[in-house]
């Protein structure tokens, strides 16, 4: 199994500032204007603080930044779900939960190349 190896908690609160702020400090020199940087995530905060300003830097660096969420539309903007303060650092937010979602992103990929 791919995940058996990975240090992974799967249950664990979703931070998505840290790791903003982690991916930024760690490899923020990697990003350039032909990265296209795809986050996959619910975009719910947990209570934890944001990091839009994290999230902002990634995206001034990067050529594009794509966030697919596979949580139901539905859903964004309710309870602990900040989908909505990182969405104008994305150039592409969209739920994605299934093969047929997938696909119309991949779509959409393949007119931007």
């Amino acid at each position: 199994m791919a995940t058996g190896e990975a240090n992974i908690r799967y249950w664990a609160h979703s931070d998505f500032g840290r790791v903003f702020r982690q991916f930024l400090d760690e490899y923020g020199d990697a990003l350039n204007k032909r990265t296209t940087v795809i986050v996959l995530g619910d975009g719910r905060s947990n209570f934890f603080d944001p990091q839009v300003e994290a999230l902002a830097e990634i995206r001034s660096r990067a050529r594009r930044l794509i966030w697919l969420n596979p949580e139901s539309q539905w859903a964004w903007g309710t309870g602990d779900s900040i989908i909505d303060l990182y969405a104008p650092e994305c150039d592409l937010l969209v739920e994605c939960r299934n093969l047929r979602q997938l696909a119309q992103v991949m779509e959409y990929l393949t007119k931007l190349v």
